[in-house]
């Protein structure tokens, strides 16, 4: 099993342009098993410092499909891919970028806002405390004047997140 896992993450890899990468760890070999699962650390540095900025003329969009269980492989084609996580991550007119868990996109932008937000303070196509594990989307803010621009990178995989 241990192969196929790292396969797996080398395809994840390779969506993303990084060869490199030592994977290490191990798998139960010693016994048969049905079922089988893999946990992934991730540690890295970010080369840029963030900037503090001012939160006016800025909009929310979710990009994906907030899927969990078997949607996401019914629906495979809504998740939103490594490739356009990365491209969004380097664009320079997005200014956050926070993939979406379990506890769902008002969960998820509840954090991003840094308040708590309640059923009716926010509007979107999806079901915003949907889980969307394992994060098969992901919210953005962006500057307002690069709407037409961010529609078009994330090309059919944006939903816009309206406050009220």
């Amino acid at each position: 099993m241990w192969e196929k896992y790292c396969q797996g993450v080398r395809t994840g890899l390779s969506e993303l342009d990084i060869d490199d990468i030592p994977l290490t760890g191990s798998s139960e070999s010693n016994i048969t098993l049905k079922q089988s699962a893999i946990g992934i650390t991730c540690i890295g540095r970010r080369k840029k410092k963030r900037k503090k900025v001012s939160r006016e003329n800025h909009l929310y969009a979710l990009i994906g499909t907030p899927l969990s269980g078997d949607e996401v492989l019914e629906h495979g084609l809504s998740v939103a891919p490594l490739s356009l996580f990365n491209k969004c991550i380097h664009h320079p007119s997005i200014i956050d970028i926070l993939p979406v868990g379990s506890k769902g996109v008002r969960h998820e932008l509840s954090l991003l806002t840094g308040k708590l937000l309640e059923t009716g303070d926010v509007d979107s196509y999806h079901d915003l405390d949907k889980s969307s594990g394992p994060a098969t989307s992901f919210i953005i803010t962006y500057k307002a004047e690069e709407e037409t621009a961010i529609k078009k990178l994330t090309e059919g995989f944006y939903q816009s997140i309206h406050f009220i």
